[in-house]
């Protein structure tokens, strides 16, 4: 299975912002990041962390990450279980 990469991030911060009728500033200020962060985030430039992804999604009041963020991939099928005695040894 392949790794997901930055390239295959997808998210919907500026939809979610517009929708609200926030400006670019004022999230970003809420934030605590600069306007060109968040430009850089809304244009699938920055590779954020999960603390960050986490305070957009309370910020625009989603109820979840996977609401605004995604990997285009997603439809990939995951192995139903996997056997971790195996790979450990035991």
């Amino acid at each position: 299975m392949q790794e997901s990469s930055l390239e295959n991030m997808r998210n919907r911060v500026k939809c979610r912002r517009q929708s609200l009728k926030v400006k670019q500033q004022e999230l970003a200020d809420v934030l605590g990041i600069s306007r060109q962060t968040l430009s850089s985030i809304e244009r699938e430039r920055y590779n954020l962390t999960l603390s960050l992804a986490y305070k957009i999604t309370m910020a625009l009041g989603v109820s979840s990450i996977e609401e605004l963020f995604s990997f285009e991939d997603e439809e990939e099928e995951l192995p139903d279980s996997f056997d971790w005695d195996d790979k450990i040894g035991k």
